[in-house]
């Protein structure tokens, strides 16, 4: 429940940003090391059944033992460790966290979404877990609902995961929950994150062909209104908020439009001009602060926000850092593991199939490296249809 609360439960450990509930894995993982050395049965399980991770995290340590010249490189090696230790928590101990567990997870999001969004709207008080510059009025940051979450996008990837593990987990029963799911409709739309939307739409669509003769006509036309009514109310806010943006046209709006695609443009430029070797593997592990902003100019935040290099910064999305740091062959090692998952289980948990492509997807728009072992609901997702297909191939 703890992962709900975000930036309110962070502590700074030299120089990492981590969880209450993180700090609180690692202590039971330690302790249940320490009272039981010998039982690896369920590590043994966890390597067999997602071996599609491997050769990422492979490529990825090759990566720091040959270029661990950069600073921050051990840093940013602790977050990719400790987003897999959270995963193998999840995987370990997802059989003994209950359905309602899920639920009130669901209604702490609920809550804290509203709670942050109607202290803002009504008494103009405004929750800071950052920078006083960071919750400027006139940003996104400010008019869209986060919870407790530092910044919008997070707690939409956090809510969306966690209402797909719902729908999962449920089924048809999800409907006796009419007022969460108009809540957490509610919070969507407040939190106006329509890449969310947009995905699990595309995904559906996909899938149709597929699934449609399973469907009643029935299910099919209330299906398909519901949609229809999602895409409308929410194509309306679209359309107010582009609206308004025409009316107020200024720079720090054209920079928050072009911060998704000039970055990769020209980081795309910039490794095509490089030796074979570079434009394969890349500049090395914690290498974006110094060759793509400090050398290059590359990144939005580089150019645009902040001359200052940190070691481990990200950018406005994860793709560009990825394409420097770790060459145009990471994204077969990455992407692998998602596309694998969705292929194979597209047909058996389309829930679980969306959050492959969501989380895919999420790369492209979000810097979501340091978020990973915060995504507590995709990896009990993924560990429920893992597992469970694994015993039904076993019998």
């Amino acid at each position: 429940m703890s992962f709900a609360f975000d930036s309110l439960l962070k502590i700074d450990l030299l120089g990492v940003r981590m969880h209450v509930g993180l700090i609180f894995i690692l202590l039971i993982l330690g302790i249940e090391f320490v009272a039981h050395p010998t039982s690896i049965g369920r590590m043994k399980a966890f390597i067999r059944t997602n071996w599609s991770i491997l050769p990422f995290f492979g490529y990825l340590f090759l990566q720091f033992i040959l270029n661990k010249a950069f600073p921050g490189a051990i840093m940013l090696l602790l977050y990719y460790f400790l987003a897999l230790i959270s995963f193998y928590y999840f995987f370990k101990k997802h059989s003994s966290i209950s359905k309602q567990s899920v639920i009130m997870f669901q209604w702490i999001m609920v809550t804290t979404g509203l709670f942050q969004f109607l202290l803002f709207k009504i008494f103009g008080f405004q929750l800071s877990f950052y920078e006083v510059e960071h919750y400027m009025v006139d940003a996104s940051f400010a008019t869209r609902m986060r919870g407790f979450f530092v910044e919008p996008n997070w707690y939409s990837i956090v809510f969306s995961f966690n209402t797909l593990l719902l729908a999962m987990i449920l089924k048809r029963k999800i409907l006796e929950y009419k007022v969460l799911i108009l809540l957490s409709f509610v919070c969507f739309y407040f939190n106006a994150s329509y890449t969310s939307i947009a995905i699990v739409v595309l995904v559906l669509l996909i899938q149709a062909p597929q699934n449609i003769r399973y469907i009643s006509k029935t299910k099919l036309i209330t299906t398909f209104s519901l949609v229809l009514i999602i895409a409308l109310v929410f194509a309306g806010r679209v359309y107010d908020k582009r609206k308004s943006s025409n009316q107020i046209v200024d720079a720090s709006t054209a920079v928050n439009y072009g911060s998704r695609f000039f970055p990769v443009v020209r980081t795309y430029d910039f490794m095509t001009r490089q030796s074979s070797v570079k434009q394969f593997f890349g500049f090395g592990l914690g290498s974006w602060p110094y060759v793509g902003i400090e050398e290059n100019r590359l990144g939005y935040i580089g150019v645009h926000v902040t001359n200052k290099v940190e070691p481990g910064k990200r950018d406005s999305a994860e793709i560009q850092v990825f394409m420097l740091e770790f060459g145009f062959l990471s994204f077969i090692f990455l992407f692998f593991d998602y596309f694998y998952n969705y292929m194979k289980y597209r047909k058996h948990n389309l829930f679980y199939a969306i959050a492959c492509v969501f989380l895919a997807s999420c790369f492209f728009i979000y810097p979501i490296f340091k978020f990973m072992m915060y995504i507590v609901p995709f990896y009990l997702m993924r560990s429920i249809v893992t597992e469970r297909n694994e015993i039904i191939d076993k019998t």
